[in-house]
């Protein structure tokens, strides 16, 4: 399974907001906060955002529209999302017999 990050800073109700929404839902996630992690904010910039949060499982961008669309989606959707993807972007479930 990948690892769900969420870029986030102080001050920022989005950020507030989908912290809440994952943990509610009890999706694990690692929080990293631009303002106190210079490697998450080169990150950031170099992926050409400019609005947090921003979602991302592993190194890839989990969501386009980042929280618009994840407040939208079911626990069963994020955590399907999360498995192996194969390079095509094709859901590729392991052995679940």
């Amino acid at each position: 399974m990948k690892t769900l990050y969420v870029y986030t800073k102080h001050g920022c109700g989005g950020c507030i907001e989908i912290k809440q929404f994952l943990t509610d839902l009890q999706i694990p996630f690692i929080e990293l906060n631009v303002e106190q992690n210079s490697q998450a904010l080169a990150k950031i910039h170099q992926d050409g955002h400019q609005r947090l949060p921003q979602v991302y499982a592993d190194n890839e961008i989990f969501m386009p529209g980042s929280w618009d669309t994840i407040q939208t989606m079911r626990r069963h959707e994020i955590l399907e999302r999360l498995e192996t993807h194969d390079d095509s972007g094709i859901l590729t479930r392991l052995n679940t017999l």
